[in-house]
């Protein structure tokens, strides 16, 4: 009875946030450039709860997830898994970007003149590269119609490279307005070309309640992240 009674009490405090911890797995745009501005926020409202950010490929924390390491993702893709939900979250454009100093490649260019740049881009794994992949597919392109791919393993260093010099590069406008508006890259438009794609919350499917990761499904899905002020700065 006293071990019974103590399960109830450790479920009835977590159920009340007084502790626990919560494991958060997120892909490099969510995890680097959206969640860092969130998690002060949340972790101040649940001050008892243990929190851990792990950042990963969109397909890597997909497995984490299915492998139970962790127990809430935030993607840029879906996997077919049975026993995952999938919760749209945010969209994401993703743009076309070369260094600011960079006058071979002009403001518009076709997808035949694209193709004679070398392009910098993210590894197989990652949500980035899969919507790429896809949005070239339809035009019958591939990451082989370009003269040379550079795959470099982190968005940052993808953007540092390009701003550098190195070709072009697609990506997240999420990571790479801050350089557009600093100076150091420069947007330019493919004529025909719009890729758009979601963010995702994934979680187990469970007829239960998870405290801590549906208090934090919610809370994402309620934070005002300043899209409508962002929107309209740009237009």
């Amino acid at each position: 009875i006293g071990v019974y009674n103590h399960v109830l009490n450790t479920i009835e405090s977590y159920k009340n946030m007084n502790k626990g911890r919560l494991i958060i797995g997120a892909s490099s745009i969510p995890g680097e450039y959206i969640l860092p501005h969130l998690l002060y926020e949340f972790s101040e409202a649940h001050d008892k709860l243990e929190i851990k950010m792990q950042i990963g490929a969109s397909v890597d924390i997909l497995e984490r997830l299915s492998a139970s390491q962790i127990d809430i993702g935030i993607v840029g893709t879906q996997k077919s898994q049975p026993d995952i939900e999938y919760i749209p979250w945010l969209e994401d454009e993703i743009i076309a970007v070369t260094s600011a100093a960079n006058t071979e490649v002009p403001d518009k260019v076709s997808l035949s003149d694209l193709v004679k740049y070398t392009m910098v881009g993210r590894g197989v794994q990652s949500g980035t590269r899969i919507a790429i992949d896809q949005a070239l597919d339809k035009e019958n392109l591939s990451i082989d119609s370009f003269p040379k791919y550079i795959s470099i393993t982190t968005t940052q260093g993808l953007l540092n490279a390009v701003a550098a010099g190195m070709g072009f590069a697609f990506v997240s406008r999420w990571a790479a307005e801050p350089m557009i508006k600093q100076g150091r890259l420069r947007e330019f438009s493919v004529k025909k070309l719009v890729i758009k794609r979601n963010f995702y919350i994934a979680k187990w499917k469970t007829p239960y309640p998870v405290p801590g990761v549906d208090a934090f499904a919610e809370f994402l899905l309620n934070a005002d992240l300043g899209q409508e002020k962002r929107e309209k700065e740009e237009k």
